[in-house]
């Protein structure tokens, strides 16, 4: 009999424990569903605020963030506006240093340009002097040299002439000196020829020995006059 109540107890304890092991695994089922549930709804409700707080949250850190962007927009374009008039300052002033440096560079160069061309023209000038002076001066002893010679051939042309109007000269008297001689022969021949007058005046006598001695002379005016 005790046995059997053991028994009976041990088996409602089992019934008891299974049923409320499956209770609890039916509420637990339940429970997970219902959790499910309420998780969804809550998460749906949440979401639902969460957007809307979210969407608030961007529209306000949107127009915070658009009113920073364009106060920072406005300094930094104030920033760079102004670092744009330094840097345009700057860049003016150091465009009118580079030009007032190369302006001196172009003034020192062209200085020295004009020093170096006056050297060259004055060495040049000083160079064509000594070559024309030495031009000259050759020319010059060329000319002398060649008056020289001209004078010598015209000197010694002149000594010719005078020896061959000398040779001439000689020649000529000869000439007439031989054909004055004829002419007196040739005169004396035909005198003789001519009889002698019984009677001649004195007068007449003079008059032919006069053209008999007159004759070369007249022969020798002509022949120098030829």
């Amino acid at each position: 009999m005790r046995n059997y109540f053991t028994v009976a107890v041990l088996a409602v304890l089992c019934v008891a424990a299974f049923s409320e092991n499956a209770s609890a695994q039916l509420f637990r089922r339940v429970w997970q569903r219902r959790k499910a549930e309420l998780r969804s709804e809550l998460s749906y409700q949440l979401s639902g605020q969460v957007a809307g707080d979210v969407d608030a949250a961007a529209d306000q850190l949107g127009a915070e963030l658009d009113a920073k962007l364009a106060a920072q927009g406005k300094m930094l374009e104030g920033q760079v506006s102004a670092g744009l008039a330094k840097l345009q300052a700057q860049a003016d002033e150091m465009l009118v240093a580079e030009a007032k440096k190369i302006q001196q560079q172009l003034t020192d160069q062209v200085a020295q340009l004009e020093a170096t061309a006056k050297e060259t023209v004055s060495g040049e000038a000083k160079r064509l002097r000594l070559e024309v002076e030495e031009k000259v001066v050759s020319l010059q002893k060329s000319a002398n040299a060649q008056v020289t010679e001209a004078i010598a051939n015209l000197n010694g042309e002149m000594d010719k002439a005078r020896s061959a109007s000398s040779d001439m000269q000689s020649t000529v008297k000869d000439e007439l000196t031989r054909i004055k001689a004829e002419v007196q022969a040739i005169v004396k021949a035909e005198l003789a020829k001519v009889p002698a007058p019984v009677e001649a005046p004195v007068e007449e006598e003079a008059p032919q020995q006069s053209a008999l001695e007159s004759a070369p002379a007249r022969l020798e005016e002509e022949e120098q006059a030829s």
